[in-house]
């Protein structure tokens, strides 16, 4: 048996069974480190079923019943395939230091705080070794003690400005051929005061309408508009994404008042990004046990072929459960392109 689990062979270009325990096919490669390889170019990145990781920074975290949401490290994330992170910093003195609310990320169990230098060391390597995959990054401003810092315009000028043929950084959803060997930002940080130096070619994908989703009563998606920063907010939308980000129901709440009917709704592509989270701080406020159930079920869903069920960003990510999604991808594309 592979390291990430079975394999199966591709026939005349797709591959896809409607066993409900395997989804039938996993990738004909060495690993998952370069699934993206195998699909067309041409293809909108928002077409593409990715997976992706909640709090991805924080396999090593003071109260870790609490806080942790991943027992894996962003470079196991991705040789197993996830390629979404959902990265959450707060600038100090230091730099940018990984957090989850007002806790600090750790590099090791008993390490000290982990830093963005090494999460992106370690995205950078992982693209070096890997051309043919993108990762997408949603960076978020996660604890703001101090609202004047130039949080954007820091981590434009640190990491953004001296690495421009890494990042792929256009407001608008890129083909998956102009994000290979790329990051691809997605940003919910602010520009700050000053944003006279940004226009749509340099500040990423702008989701800052993203809303907190934090109301039990409500499971419906939010639709987003990735508005202009060039025409402010009352300008002309570039892109459209769909986010489900439910994360205070219950984890049975979760998956079947929220995720479930999404699931049950799903039909064509028709253009926007689906972004689907699985995470969920309800019941006992303790992801691992969320996860588990909704990990769970999430595994043993009946995709059917043909549908388009976007993007998803979990806790606790699994190899299989990575599998189980990529080969949602590996039916015909006829549908997207």
């Amino acid at each position: 048996m592979h390291k990430y689990g079975i394999l199966f062979k591709i026939r005349r270009g797709r591959f896809f069974d409607s066993s409900p325990l395997f989804f039938g096919v996993f990738i004909m490669s060495a690993d998952l480190k370069n699934w993206m390889a195998r699909l067309p170019d041409t293809v909108s990145a928002a077409a593409v079923s990715i997976p992706g990781t909640h709090n991805s920074s924080t396999k090593h975290i003071p109260l870790g019943l609490v806080c942790c949401c991943q027992n894996t490290s962003i470079t196991e994330q991705l040789n197993f395939g996830i390629r979404m992170l959902d990265i959450r910093l707060e600038l100090c003195s230091e730099g940018f230091k990984a957090v989850h609310s007002i806790i600090d990320c750790r590099k090791s169990r008993f390490g000290g705080r982990l830093y963005f230098d090494t999460i992106f060391s370690d995205i950078t390597s992982f693209l070096k070794m890997n051309p043919s995959e993108a990762v997408f990054m949603l960076l978020s401003e996660d604890d703001r003690n101090d609202l004047n810092l130039p949080f954007f315009d820091m981590f434009y000028q640190r990491y953004i400005m001296p690495h421009r043929d890494v990042w792929f950084c256009e407001n608008r959803i890129p083909s998956v051929y102009e994000c290979r060997g790329r990051i691809v930002l997605m940003r919910r940080a602010g520009l700050g005061t000053d944003s006279s130096g940004y226009d749509d070619k340099n500040t990423g994908l702008n989701f800052t309408a993203w809303c907190n989703m934090g109301n039990k009563k409500e499971h419906s998606s939010l639709v987003l508009e990735i508005k202009s920063v060039e025409s402010g907010e009352s300008g002309e939308s570039v892109d459209f994404a769909e986010v489900q980000d439910r994360y205070m129901h219950s984890p049975r709440s979760k998956w079947r008042d929220v995720m479930l009917p999404a699931l049950e709704r799903a039909g064509a592509f028709n253009g926007r990004l689906r972004l689907n989270y699985a995470s969920t701080a309800g019941g006992f406020f303790m992801p691992v046990f969320n996860a588990r159930y909704i990990n769970k079920q999430l595994l043993s869903y009946r995709f059917i072929k043909g549908r388009y069920y976007g993007w998803f960003s979990v806790d606790f990510a699994t190899p299989r459960l990575c599998e189980r999604i990529i080969a949602l991808n590996f039916q015909d594309f006829e549908h997207c392109l």
